[in-house]
Order: structure tokens, then C-alpha cells, then sequence
């Protein structure tokens, strides 16, 4: 995906993804219903996964608050990709993506 970015993929579906940018770090997130405080609009996002969006921020220091809502927005749109993902066609992934202990 190159070295200035991580993406992380479900099936053939990217619910995030984080670009290194002058100035910063790019956040691209898709979230279901509406986008979280400090997130721009970067697209409306597949027709198969209903009612979902992709925004982003840019990330200088830390990155904007999410809240419990926000979250669960997020993982409602990551849900409906992980259904959708089986009947698209195969995607392979080659990279083990794991949370450092502590985070």
C-alpha cells in the first residue's frame, strides 16, 4: 500500500486507514450515520454498505475526541462491511495488523 501509509482492510472494504501528510497524519475513517466532530467529509462510501461515510482529520498532535457514539458508529459500519465482505469478491491481505499491549 506504501510506505506512507496503513491501511486496514476488511474483505475488499478500507473502514480506516492513516497517511503520513506534511504537516501531520491523515485519519480516514468511515462511520455510519454521521460524521464525528473534526472529521471532514472525504466521501459518501460504497452502495453494498448503506448509510455509512468517510471523513477525515488531519492529526498534529493527538487526534479529535470520539465519543461512545462516534465508536459505535464506527464498528456499526465495520459490522455491516464484515457481512458484505464474504459475498464480494476475495481480497488477500498479507499483513497481520495487532494493537501494542498498553494502547
Amino acid at each position: 500500500m506504501g510506505k506512507d501509509r496503513i491501511t486496514f482492510l476488511m474483505g475488499n472494504y478500507r473502514p480506516a486507514a492513516i497517511k503520513c501528510r506534511k504537516g501531520g497524519v491523515r485519519l480516514d475513517m468511515v462511520f455510519a450515520g454521521r460524521l464525528p466532530e473534526g472529521f471532514k467529509k472525504a466521501s459518501d462510501v460504497w452502495q453494498s454498505v448503506p448509510n455509512t461515510i468517510e471523513g477525515y482529520t488531519i492529526v498534529e498532535d493527538a487526534p479529535p475526541p470520539l465519543t461512545e457514539e462516534d465508536v459505535a458508529n464506527f464498528v456499526k459500519a465495520c459490522n455491516e462491511m464484515r457481512e458484505i465482505a464474504p459475498k464480494s469478491r476475495r481480497h488477500e491481505c498479507n499483513v497481520l495488523a495487532t494493537w501494542p499491549g498498553g494502547k
